[in-house]
């Protein structure tokens, strides 16, 4: 059976030219005929050498095969481009086939190969790693940096550098931004003033999360599992991990929590607690953000409760921080919590829970309207 479509070669990547050493390209084979089978020939200038993972395969209809093309150069080169021929022949009808020309260039080949972020605290460093794989210097080649994709973003600056033959430079740098989710950008020589082999590895991006700001914590009184429930929050969303260290002390529960974002901000709160038949008592003792030490005002959490058959029978809340007081009694008659806040009071309609959050240091609350069991 005669194949019906073309095979294609395409190219990977390859390493630059180098005088006297190997030149690796990754080439790929793909076959969008009948299944054919097919042989590579490699055409390279005179004193040139050669070697092929493969020289003929078998590819299926849409198969696609990877092969590994390895081209020698002499030690003496004239400054002047060289061109590799790839042709791949189908066996079955030589009508067919599918060929590439490779340059081997005696240029400069500029590569940003990684950008590098240092971040202090909002007062940012990027640093852009630049390399010369190719043969000749590029001297003074400006690299521009931004935030956003490249040129669409916002131009954060311009650096100039210039990187030796087989260098690579650090390229470097430095701004202040607020936080939050960024995509930095790098791009060198961005008007194409220095000849290349290739254009396309000019350009590299990156996404960043700028964040000094470690989570806070809500603690609430959960009545499925009837005790106390801590959550995390975050200014900016970020996935937070809470771990926990329970032991206990003069007959009170004493818990550690530890909240790391996505960042690595570090929340540690610690809480005291007494359950006693319907009863429970939270107290937080300690409170650090970073490492750092944030004494929490004296404060006291107690609940007074009584669930039967799934529903909320009994739910008297009360919460002291230095000199504020809050109640929450409810009542399941009418289904009305009545809060009590200092000396004013009112009432609101079904199931209250009282909210305990930590932030920077602070105890706030807050109150909700929320239907925990059916």
């Amino acid at each position: 059976m005669k194949p019906k479509g073309l095979s294609r070669c395409t190219l990977i990547e390859y390493t630059p030219l180098q005088r006297g050493t190997d030149i690796t390209y990754q080439l790929l084979l793909e076959n969008k005929g009948d299944p054919s089978t097919f042989s590579i020939d490699i055409g390279v200038p005179p004193d040139w050498s050669y070697t092929l993972s493969e020289t003929t395969m078998m590819l299926n209809a849409g198969e696609s095969a990877t092969i590994l093309l390895t081209v020698t150069s002499p030690v003496e080169l004239l400054e002047q481009d060289y061109s590799i021929r790839v042709e791949a022949f189908c066996l079955e009808d030589y009508t067919l086939t599918a060929s590439m020309d490779l340059i081997a260039s005696f240029r400069s080949e500029l590569v940003i190969e990684d950008i590098e972020v240092l971040d202090s605290q909002g007062d940012v460093t990027l640093t852009a790693v630049v390399s010369n794989m190719g043969l000749v210097d590029a001297a003074m080649v400006p690299i521009y940096f931004y935030d956003g994709l490249p040129y669409e973003g916002s131009l954060l600056g311009e650096q100039l550098v210039t990187i030796p033959s087989g260098k690579t430079a650090f390229v470097s740098l430095r701004f202040s931004l607020p936080e939050g989710l960024y995509t930095f950008s790098a791009v060198v020589d961005p008007t194409n003033v220095i000849p290349e082999p290739c254009e396309f590895n000019n350009e590299l991006q990156i996404s960043y999360l700028l964040d000094h700001t470690p989570p806070e914590c809500e603690i609430f009184f959960d009545p499925e599992s009837q005790n106390f429930i801590i959550r995390a929050t975050d200014n900016l969303d970020s996935v937070v991990d809470i771990s926990v260290i329970e032991s206990e002390r003069r007959g009170r529960k004493i818990q550690e929590y530890t909240l790391t974002d996505d960042t690595e901000n570090v929340t540690e709160i610690t809480l005291e607690i007494i359950h006693s038949n319907h009863n429970l008592e939270l107290e937080i003792t300690g409170l650090k953000y970073n490492g750092e030490p944030a004494t929490p005002p004296r404060n006291s959490f107690k609940i007074e409760y009584v669930i039967e058959n799934n529903n909320v029978v009994i739910l008297n809340q009360s919460l002291t921080i230095e000199k504020s007081k809050v109640h929450l009694i409810y009542n399941r008659n009418k289904d009305e919590t009545r809060v009590i806040m200092n000396e004013t009071q009112h009432g609101e309609k079904g199931t209250q829970t009282l909210i305990v959050r930590t932030d920077r240091g602070r105890l706030l609350f807050s109150i909700e309207n929320v239907k925990w069991l059916s």
